[in-house]
């Protein structure tokens, strides 16, 4: 599950320091309480770092104080896409996972990856596509300058849910099929 944390705080996820006192912090924000311990425990699981969960402003705070676990994320926000050819393909899914958790809007019928790092969407992109799912365009979002939307759609969604280990957000089921009554 370390592809899926690595993921997850690439996309949302803050990795600071200060080094003249000492502090190493790894920092998550989020509204659902119940992932934020889910985050916690995956920290624990995985880095055997249990870290301090806070509310500041309306949100849960998640920060993980250490020095080799800060490190590791640092490298991974300053090189993502050296980081993610390196994983295996399962762990490549973990890390799409963490990713989409973060930064991912999931409906019935379509999946958009948005992200400021147009060539790691890309790389993604090019991972599905070896594994058998079309994907869309890795097109520049309107509204946000520097964001960049990577998006998969309809039956290939499907498939890409089957894959994947999300936390945070669910695909809605499917739709019901409407028959004519005769």
């Amino acid at each position: 599950m370390k592809a899926y944390l690595q993921g997850f705080i690439y996309g949302d996820g803050a990795v600071y320091s200060r080094k003249n006192v000492k502090d190493y912090t790894v920092d998550i924000e989020q509204k659902n309480k119940k992932f934020v311990h889910i985050i916690q425990n995956l920290f624990k699981l995985e880095y055997g770092k249990e870290g301090r969960i806070t509310t500041h402003k309306g949100l849960w705070r998640l920060r993980i104080y250490s020095k080799q676990v800060f490190e590791e994320f640092a490298a991974i926000k300053r090189f993502p896409i050296k980081a993610f050819r390196n994983l295996s393909d399962s762990d490549k899914i973990l890390f799409i996972s963490g990713l989409i958790d973060a930064e991912g809007n999931i409906s019935r019928r379509r999946l958009r990856i948005s992200n400021s790092n147009k060539e790691l969407l890309t790389e993604i992109k090019n991972f599905l596509e070896k594994m058998g799912i079309n994907c869309g365009k890795v097109y520049p979002n309107t509204k946000e300058r520097r964001v960049w939307i990577l998006g998969i759609y309809g039956k290939e969604l499907r498939k890409l849910t089957k894959l994947l280990k999300l936390y945070n957000k669910k695909p809605p089921p499917r739709p019901l099929k409407w028959s004519r009554g005769r």
